[in-house]
């Protein structure tokens, strides 16, 4: 009677055992599904992200071609230089073009410049547009300090109008517009020179990513 009892006991620990292993452990062929599908849902993802980062590398050079052409008498005259990136595009403007010394009013030729840059990237809403303001480093006249008290005020002061040109007369959606002020803390040449702190005074028209641009800074790819 005890040997049937040991028996009887062994096949229900047996039993019990071979149970939990089936609920602890799936079977092997179920992960290696899972891992299958995990593998290729991947690769789909990313063949996708090269597709669609290949399409706007090749809009950003469509926009690129565009502008070189629409405003190639102020870039052979080296007031504005165009540079590309694959889907970053930045459009250097001299000071000349948009103001006068001290003055943050945008000038005849400057709203010249503005409407061929706006005509051709109405066309390219998948773009951001960050405008900024960069200054020399003298610092501002005395006189002149009751308008801009610096030249980060100077820079700003510049880029806002530029923005504001944009959306009140060139019709932008505002969502795609972003104002930097860079001051004197970016120049393009040592403030060595009359020369050169006349090529530091600029203002730069940046153009990104807009999904991109998005993601990174808000999480979201679509306001």
């Amino acid at each position: 009677m005890l040997k049937k009892f040991i028996i009887l006991l062994n096949s229900c620990f047996i039993i019990t055992f071979f149970m939990a292993c089936q609920t602890t452990y799936p079977p092997v062929t179920s992960s290696t599904e899972d891992l299958k599908k995990e593998i290729s849902d991947l690769k789909q993802q990313m063949e996708k992200n090269e597709y669609e980062n290949q399409q706007e590398i090749e809009r950003t050079k469509k926009a690129n071609d565009l502008l070189a052409e629409s405003l190639k008498d102020e870039i052979q005259k080296n007031q504005i230089v165009i540079n590309r990136y694959r889907d970053i595009l930045t459009i250097k403007i001299s000071e000349e073009i948009f103001f006068d010394s001290g003055s943050a009013e945008i000038k005849k030729s400057g709203f010249n410049v503005l409407n061929r840059i706006g005509k051709i990237m109405i066309n390219f809403p998948d773009k951001m547009i960050k405008i900024e303001g960069h200054t020399d480093n003298v610092p501002i006249a005395a006189g002149y300090k009751h308008v801009f008290p610096n030249n980060w005020a100077l820079g700003a002061t510049r880029a806002i109008n530029v923005a504001e040109y944009f959306v009140k007369d060139l019709k932008f959606d505002p969502k795609r517009l972003e104002v930097a002020s860079f001051s004197m803390y970016r120049p393009l040449v040592p403030n060595t020179s009359a020369v050169n702190r006349a090529k530091n005074r600029r203002i730069e028209i940046v153009l990104i990513n807009k999904n991109m641009y998005l993601y990174q800074t808000t999480g979201v790819k679509e306001y």
